[in-house]
């Protein structure tokens, strides 16, 4: 095949631009033709709103919908809504031809976790203004990787303390795999990092013999102990000891 003359491959390097030029051209009219005429007019948000409304969603996306229906940034506007105070998770989904629709899932919060945050009934930790001062929740601690954990033994010792007439107002568990909880009437009780199952059942059959001893005065209930619990009251510092080694 013979060679290209210095002309040839001078005009065929300018045709090869002109159809870039012209491709690239293309591409943005059409971009703009699809913006122009393709608007997003119609922003539709769903879900169980209960510390959001839908109008917070709305608001938030509708400055991120541009391009138009092709071209809207649809990761962008799920960021933007999951970035709201209370949302847990978007989705964000076009409806032909001139709609988006959003989806939010609200956090459901179960109690405080530590200072100023939430943890909700999934185990998740978030952070909205005035957390610190909302009333009426258990107070949960711990580190944070282990809140699911936490999350979990408090629902399980809710329900195992059910027939005691007992309530959880604090749970917490420290670095090293220790816990304790506070119930209503302001009864402590050492749970240690061991054998929560076994503990917790022991505490529950023992719970209402030791109520009924001295009504009221039952301060701590120690279950750190292989086949017993110790228990303190009120006034009194020494311990009365029950099935201990």
């Amino acid at each position: 095949m013979a060679e290209l003359s210095r002309k040839e491959v001078v005009t065929l390097l300018g045709a090869v631009a002109i159809c870039v030029v012209a491709a690239l051209a293309a591409l943005g009219a059409r971009s703009m033709f699809a913006s122009q005429q393709l608007p997003i007019r119609w922003i539709e948000a769903n879900g169980a709103f209960e510390r959001v409304t839908a109008q917070q969603i709305r608001t938030t996306a509708a400055p991120l919908l541009t391009g138009g229906f092709f071209g809207v940034d649809l990761d962008r506007v799920r960021l933007a809504v999951e970035a709201i105070p209370w949302i847990r998770s978007a989705g964000v989904q076009r409806r032909w031809p001139d709609k988006v629709t959003i989806r939010v899932v609200e956090h459901q919060p179960l109690g405080q976790w530590g200072q100023g945050r939430l943890v909700s009934d999934a185990g998740e930790i978030f952070e909205v203004a005035g957390a610190a001062n909302i009333s009426g929740m258990v107070l949960l601690a711990g580190p944070d990787k282990r809140a699911p954990e936490v999350v979990k033994f408090y629902l399980q010792l809710s329900d195992q303390l059910k027939s005691t007439g007992l309530d959880v107002s604090s749970l917490s568990v420290s670095e090293r795999g220790a816990w304790q909880a506070h119930l209503t009437g302001g009864i402590e009780v050492q749970l240690g990092s061991g054998e929560l199952k076994r503990r917790t059942a022991r505490l529950v059959v023992a719970l209402p013999s030791l109520m009924e001893e001295k009504p009221g005065r039952l301060k701590r209930v120690d279950l750190r102990y292989t086949n017993g619990l110790a228990a303190r009251w009120r006034d009194e510092p020494s311990l009365a000891e029950s099935g201990a080694p």
